[in-house]
């Protein structure tokens, strides 16, 4: 299981687990019909964080 953020237009963001990124969207799916909203982005969580990584070390670099 991995987990997802979902990201709604009305600015509620979710976070749930799922077994890949089509369960992810049918949750998503089933999710924005209860809040009475539109899903916006689905976003593995480990993405986020090699991002951010990717970003801290670069910014390590520049500030050497």
């Amino acid at each position: 299981m991995e987990e997802y953020e979902l990201i709604f237009t009305n600015g509620d963001v979710v976070y749930i687990l799922a077994e890949d990124l089509e369960d992810a969207a049918w949750s998503a799916v089933d999710l924005q019909r209860d809040l009475n909203t539109t899903i916006k982005d689905i976003v593995p969580t480990y993405v986020k964080e090699q991002i951010l990584s990717q970003q801290l070390e670069r910014d390590k670099e520049r500030t050497r």
